[in-house]
């Protein structure tokens, strides 16, 4: 179950706000802590003994008057040498002072737990996440905190019928098409040739009638 809900806060991390998506063929932006101003942006990379951290805007899941915070944070820890880079969740937690002026929430302390990861690890790799994730502060944009509010307003209980079980994820860190069919392949002939195409696909599809490909 930890490696699914893994998968599901990478998933959503990487793919759901703009400003943290990037083209398939082109890095992200980088916001280290060293930027100023732009702290608060997301991701934000840290360095530690030979290790690259890189978080992602933290989903906030409680928020108690408005003084303590507990989040989940989706990573990406490249290791020593520039291996592969290791994705992951973990939950973080601390004190909040909000700067209303440049719209920042920071935890000046922040404490980190369940460190988990999509694939098994050394164990010194869940260290490197809490040593580079604590040893400064954490500045989050406003914005973010706001958006937990009003998710926490809507009803929480699901509709008859709503399903809740996560869908099949797949992690990719190359360029990778990501295809869809909405339910059974629709198919229809293309003239004057064997060929078929999927309707129902986000991308073109072709199926050979002779081989059934």
């Amino acid at each position: 179950m930890s490696s699914v809900r893994s998968l599901i806060l990478a998933t959503v991390a990487l793919a759901t706000f703009p400003s943290w998506a990037c083209a398939a063929d082109q890095a992200p932006t980088i916001r280290t802590n060293a930027d100023g101003p732009v702290k608060a942006a997301f991701p934000q990379q840290r360095n530690i003994e030979g290790y690259t951290l890189t978080i992602y805007a933290p989903q906030v899941r409680t928020w108690p008057e408005f003084k303590q915070f507990t989040a989940s944070i989706a990573f990406a820890l490249t290791p020593v040498g520039g291996a592969a880079p290791q994705y992951g969740t973990a939950t973080v937690a601390g004190n909040t002072a909000v700067d209303l002026d440049n719209r920042i929430v920071r935890i000046d302390s922040p404490k980190v737990t369940d460190v988990t990861f999509t694939n098994p690890v050394p164990a010194d790799y869940s260290a490197a996440v809490v040593n580079a994730t604590t040893r400064d502060s954490l500045d989050v944009r406003l914005d973010l905190f706001l958006s937990y509010l009003a998710e926490d307003a809507l009803p929480t209980t699901a509709p008859a019928g709503f399903n809740m079980a996560p869908p099949p994820i797949v992690v990719r860190s190359t360029p990778t098409a990501l295809l869809f069919v909405d339910g059974e392949p629709v198919t229809f002939a293309l003239p004057n040739s064997n060929l078929d195409m999927v309707a129902n696909a986000n991308w073109p599809l072709l199926r050979q009638r002779v081989s059934g490909a």
